[in-house]
């Protein structure tokens, strides 16, 4: 009684083909009497007629195979019987990385032998998604598979270990939500193995798709920025703001050297110290300070971007990525010719002749003024006051300015 069920056997696999063998026995009995005294006692002995074993190991159709039936049987093993398999795959997500600027890789797991997509979809997550969404993904579909390794039951020696799909045709440093989903091969394995009568809708069995990470993820930022100055402006005596154009978030730096010196290296702009911060593409303003005032300069300009974005406004990941900066060659380009013009102070009075309450100064005099830059004349005149005295006017057409240095004529009476 060998083929019997027992507690200790595994129940049938799903997916999986077997050989069935067949063997029954009669219930024949024998009668039997024997004397009795002056009659017969008469009974019944079982008297089975076996399959025998050429039978059972006869296939039960020469030219018939399962799941069709035969008209006549020529033995009682049927094999290649399959059992159905109506499970979803399991996919298990593993991680998601953006390896290039048009590109995301996801590595996924799959727990049986079929078919993994993948869809990335940009700026917003779309919601639910159905197995034909995620196959019309476009420049797709992006898949991988995950070959059976067994025709006779659903097997793979790299089930339950990674794989990746990389979806592409994707634009630089967008976010992107990405849903994957996985199909079993029971359609091409399992249903011509499944008499039609029985399954006429036999297909393959669909898990559903699944967003991999809910906040998304950015693909990266490998470009280096686009810079122009335009415009150097001279606010102040001893500085020069240098309007310059980012087209994408980062930093720009500005440095001047005297006109006709030798361009300074990017290390060199950026030691300097003069920069501003751009959060978004657009203008920002760079100052550079601690110049000669009225003086020429070559303004030379550096730009880094902000690497790319996280998704989860994970300040660390920002920083890790890889920033991107521009070239010698750019920067050469940005070389402005600027001029600090302006003046915004008022000049210093640094000494008189003949100084302050001077004694036995004649009633004519020329009294000199030395300032800290050069002045020139104004309109109006110029007054001197004494007390119990009328004051004296001396107009300023008759003053006379070399340089830093007036001199104020005075007549006495």
């Amino acid at each position: 009684d060998k083929l019997a069920n027992r507690a200790d056997e595994a129940a049938l696999l799903l997916g999986t083909s077997y050989d069935i063998y067949c063997w029954a026995k009669d219930s024949a009995q024998t009668d039997d009497c024997a004397p009795s005294g002056s009659t017969s006692a008469c009974g019944k002995t079982d008297a089975p007629n076996y399959m025998v074993q050429s039978y059972v190991e006869a296939r039960f159709s020469p030219t018939v195979n399962p799941p069709s039936t035969a008209s006549g049987v020529s033995g009682g093993l049927v094999d290649m019987v399959r059992t159905w398999d109506s499970t979803v795959p399991v996919l298990i997500f593993v991680e998601a990385e953006a390896r290039t600027e048009t590109s995301m890789t996801i590595t996924l797991q799959l727990d049986e032998p079929g078919t993994a997509y993948c869809r990335a979809y940009p700026t917003v997550d779309p919601g639910l998604q159905n197995l034909s969404d995620i196959l019309a993904a476009p420049g797709g579909p992006f898949s991988f598979e995950l070959i059976s390794d067994n025709p006779m039951r659903p097997y793979s020696a790299f089930a339950n270990r990674n794989f990746e799909i990389t979806v592409s045709d994707l634009s630089r440093e967008e976010l992107y939500f990405v849903y994957c989903a996985a199909e079993d091969d029971e359609l091409a394995d399992g249903c011509p193995q499944r008499d039609v009568a029985d399954d006429p809708s036999c297909s393959s069995n669909q898990a559903t798709p699944v967003l991999v990470e809910d906040a998304g993820r950015y693909t990266l930022d490998l470009t280096s920025p686009v810079i122009s100055v335009l415009d150097a402006t001279s606010l102040s005596q001893d500085s020069l703001t240098i309007s310059v154009e980012m087209d994408e978030a980062g930093t720009a730096w500005c440095a001047a050297v005297l006109d006709r010196q030798s361009a300074p290296t990017t290390n060199q702009i950026v030691a300097a110290g003069f920069r501003s911060i751009g959060p978004e593409a657009g203008i920002v303003n760079v100052t550079i300070s601690n110049l000669v005032r009225d003086t020429e300069y070559d303004v030379y300009c550096f730009a880094r971007d902000d690497g790319t974005k996280s998704a989860s406004n994970n300040t660390l990941e920002v920083q890790f990525s890889k920033k991107n900066v521009i070239g010698y060659t750019e920067m050469l380009a940005t070389k402005t010719d600027a001029h600090v013009l302006y003046d915004s102070e008022g000049p210093l009075l640094l000494g008189a002749s003949p100084v302050h309450n001077a004694i036995q100064v004649g009633a004519s005099v020329n009294i000199t003024l030395t300032f800290n830059e050069d002045v020139q004349a104004g309109t109006g005149s110029v007054q001197l006051s004494a007390a119990g005295k009328s004051d004296i006017g001396v107009p300023a057409a008759d003053i006379s300015v070399i340089n830093r240095v007036a001199e104020i004529p005075v007549s006495g009476p």
